[in-house]
């Protein structure tokens, strides 16, 4: 995707965004006639501001062994700065066994190179608990790059790869 496109596509989020907080904070909806200034305290981004923000895409991981015996289901979250974050959960989606790769295919949008970006991985053989309460959790965390990939290894010999590009 070229740079003009995605600086296009970061315009158009950051709009929807501001009208939903102006919305928010005054109960109506502006029109097109009343412009927004400084004094409505919202920050109005740059160019270069907009221009330096990417979306983080977390493509897949790879669970090369688990604490789990038999089958399990899997949610993660991810967590950018501010409020940002996403969630990856197929309902009574089960996996069976080690060396699997599942392809996760999720975003964060506003995220700059070297933005921290934190993650909780829950595994259950339970849909009830997997997302809240399940037997198995880990999290860590990574730096946002053009693109990656991390090994994280834990209790039990629980390890996975988790990679990554930024659009």
């Amino acid at each position: 995707m070229e740079t003009k496109n995605v600086v296009r596509i970061i315009a158009i989020v950051l709009g929807l965004i501001l009208g939903y907080f102006l919305l928010k904070r005054t109960g109506v909806v502006p029109n097109n006639k009343t412009p927004i200034t400084a004094n409505d305290g919202v920050k109005i981004p740059t160019t270069s501001e907009l221009a330096t923000l990417s979306v983080l895409v977390i493509d897949k991981i790879v669970v090369s062994q688990t604490p789990q015996s038999g089958t399990w289901l899997m949610c993660m979250t991810f967590s950018g700065k501010k409020e940002q974050q996403t969630l990856f959960h197929e309902p009574d989606k089960e996996y069976e066994g080690d060396g699997i790769t599942i392809e996760l295919n999720k975003s964060l949008t506003g995220i700059k190179e070297k933005d921290k970006i934190t993650f909780t991985c829950y595994l259950d053989d339970d849909e009830a608990d997997v997302c809240s309460k399940a037997e198995d959790q880990s999290g860590g965390s990574f730096f946002a790059s053009a693109d990656g990939a991390q090994k994280y290894t834990f209790k039990q010999g629980w390890n996975y790869e988790i990679f990554w590009h930024m659009q």
